[in-house]
């Protein structure tokens, strides 16, 4: 449904139709499920059942008589917005489908693409993923005349993101960074994807409030609309996310659910003192959740042990109703290989003895370089794994290859898409070439398939003239063909036979060429769903796909699940195990360095409460570290946190 559709609010037929009954709640949650008018911040520790109450409080002001159309719920991954929207649906039955819930992302995607026209940006926006902007960056500061390695382009994407989530105007983009060529290719990157209508993630809040701004009228019908918000997870909001929810409650009637004490992503630019402003701003109204009905008492005694530690934390209330379990277990190895192999040992025992499926449990690392031998020990054991974080379906190169004949049908201006398949399979248009097509393109203002259009009239001395020109041509009129009969399936697969792209895979990749076409048949099945192949649908399935994060993630039946602390967020499993609690792992060297401890020992603190049941941690003795071209082992040393949390005494 649109941002600001026009249909009509059918809430005394949908309260009928409600299936389900008011959620039973503790005195907390009442006050917070029933707050109505002002802002609130509820400040709520793990498995307290946060989300519940959102839910019962958003069904409860429906019940109130507010409109559904009227409410907006923000939450932080598109699987969580899901979630939200289906116990919200069978507690009021239909009238959900006038609730918008939402991540900022997809928000700010949607009043873009609405919207976008009085900034700049005309219809065929395309949205960029992380891999998009490292290759726009790169190529940007190639044609710059710089050389910069990739971990160099990492740093110039942290450049432009970090000021722009920041709200830095462009001429301000040194606020952020020391080194003025790297500043020069990170500002002119941001100018050339505007100008190419193309918007990344960061892009996505900065150019939204930046439009909120400048339009008014558009401001003024989204306050309209919105007169309840609600953010979930608001210790992980940046300044722009905060930024735009003050923009947004013109009414005031704001609530934020959070917990300080999960604040973990300050690295990338998360700012937990919104909470604090959020609440001196706004006088807003503070109820706290401190019942824990996720863990045991054994699991939430060390993990209030542990964050008690924190600046500021000494009076941290966090209690359970659960009974008694399994005492918290800790054990040491000699080597990350041998660990490995008891991780996968561990978790066949714990099933065995105590009955838990292979979904039922989790091993959760600082870093994903650690799950080497952990794989290594589970595929050793015969028991398959669901590796998160690992390479994705979308992450393939031949799915990223439709993906950009896809963003160039939407986006003629989007040159990068183009250069990704223009020489799949070799059609002698070398970089000299393509960027006489773009610059045609950018010097006359026309799209690069009208560039291709007119080739013939600008590449007079390009060397095989007849045949790149043909092939520009094949380009052209494989593009710019009608559509309207087909699915968006069916036309991605006219792109790929007319490209003659299956034949650059088979060529190129003959051992597992069947895998990768079986790879495009099921994208093409995929995309077929999503309806008619116009550019405006076309444009809606690439944003639901490119807003679809590694957040997004599902615990497969029968597969024991192995992810970073990080990508645990939100996840609850009976049965965790945390391996390589080792100084300078936990907490990361890094972080030590940057006396930024308290957010590791955040970091531990969400990995704990994960568990439900039993909590088991290891560490190795020894650990090989690379020295120059090869691996020494090194003598490791338990981390502070094993004796934070009371696991180990301490040493005097």
């Amino acid at each position: 449904m649109g941002i600001l559709s026009n249909q009509k609010d059918n809430q005394e037929k949908d309260a009928q139709t409600a299936a389900e009954p008011k959620a039973v709640l503790n005195e907390q949650q009442e006050i917070a499920a029933n707050h109505e008018y002002g802002s609130a911040f509820i400040s709520a520790c793990p498995g307290s059942g946060k989300t519940r109450v959102v839910v019962e409080r958003t069904a409860r002001l429906i019940d109130k008589g507010h409109s559904p159309r009227n409410i907006l719920c923000i939450t932080f991954t598109n699987k969580a917005a899901a979630e939200m929207k289906e116990r919200l649906r069978a507690r009021l039955g239909d009238a959900v489908s006038d609730l918008y819930v939402s991540t900022f992302h997809s928000l700010s995607a949607n009043i873009l693409r609405r919207f976008g026209r009085s900034i700049g940006y005309v219809d065929g926006m395309t949205i960029m993923d992380s891999s998009d902007q490292e290759d726009v960056m790169s190529q940007t500061a190639r044609q710059l005349g710089f050389d910069y390695k990739r971990g160099e382009i990492f740093g110039l994407c942290w450049i432009a993101n970090t000021a722009r989530e920041r709200l830095l105007p462009i001429e301000r983009f040194g606020e952020v960074h020391d080194d003025e060529n790297k500043v020069r290719v990170a500002q002119e990157y941001v100018e050339r994807i505007k100008k190419n209508n193309q918007v990344d993630f960061s892009g996505l809040l900065s150019e939204t409030i930046r439009l909120l701004k400048k339009d008014t009228e558009v401001l003024q019908r989204l306050q309209d609309r919105f007169k309840f918000i609600q953010v979930d997870e608001a210790q992980d909001t940046n300044l722009a996310q905060f930024e735009m929810v003050n923009l947004l409650s013109v009414h005031k009637n704001v609530v934020m659910v959070g917990d300080v004490d999960q604040s973990i992503y300050g690295w990338r630019g998360a700012r937990y003192d919104n909470i604090n402003d959020f609440v001196k701003q706004n006088q807003a109204k503070v109820i706290e959740f401190p019942w824990n009905y996720r863990s045991t008492p054994e699991i939430v005694e060390r993990a209030e042990q542990l964050i008690r530690w924190n600046d500021g934390r000494d009076k941290v209330q966090f209690k359970t109703v659960n009974a008694s379990g399994a005492p918290i277990e800790y054990y040491e190895h000699d080597s990350s290989r041998e660990e490995g192999s008891w991780v996968a040992d561990k978790v066949y025992e714990v099933m065995m003895e105590h009955g838990y499926g292979p979904e039922d449990c989790a091993v959760l690392y600082r870093v994903n370089a650690h799950s080497q031998h952990i794989e290594l020990g589970f595929r050793n054991l015969g028991m398959p794994v669901n590796m998160v974080g690992g390479q994705s379906f979308f992450d393939r190169a031949e799915i990223k290859d439709c993906f950009a004949m896809l963003k160039f049908y939407v986006n003629p201006r989007d040159g990068m898409a183009l250069s990704r398949f223009i020489n799949k399979p070799a059609r002698s248009i070398g970089n000299v070439t393509l960027g006489k097509i773009e610059n045609y393109a950018q010097e006359n203002n026309v799209d690069m398939l009208e560039a291709l259009r007119l080739a013939p009239q600008y590449l007079a001395s390009v060397p095989k003239k007849e045949a790149v020109l043909a092939s520009l041509k094949l380009i052209y009129e494989t593009f710019s063909a009608d559509y309207s009969q087909y699915n968006i399936g069916q036309m991605l697969y006219e792109f790929v036979t007319k490209l003659n792209y299956l034949d650059f895979l088979r060529e190129k990749y003959a051992d597992d060429f069947l895998e990768r076409e079986n790879y495009i048949n099921e994208l093409s099945k995929d995309a077929a769903v999503a309806g008619e192949a116009s550019r405006k649908n076309t444009e809606g399935y690439l944003a639901r796909q490119a807003l679809t994060s590694s957040s997004d993630k599902e615990t497969q039946q029968g597969r024991v699940t192995l992810m970073t602390m990080h990508a645990a967020k939100g996840l609850e499993f009976p049965v965790v195990i945390i391996p390589s609690m080792e100084d300078d792992i936990l907490p990361h060297f890094r972080s030590k360095a940057e006396r930024s401890v308290d957010e590791e020992r955040r970091l531990c603190y969400v990995a704990m409460t994960r568990a439900k049941e039993r909590l088991i941690l290891s560490r190795c003795r020894n650990r090989q570290v690379r020295s120059g071209r090869n691996f020494m082992n090194k003598r490791t040393k338990p981390s502070q946190f094993l004796t934070e949390m009371g696991v180990l005494e301490e040493k005097a």
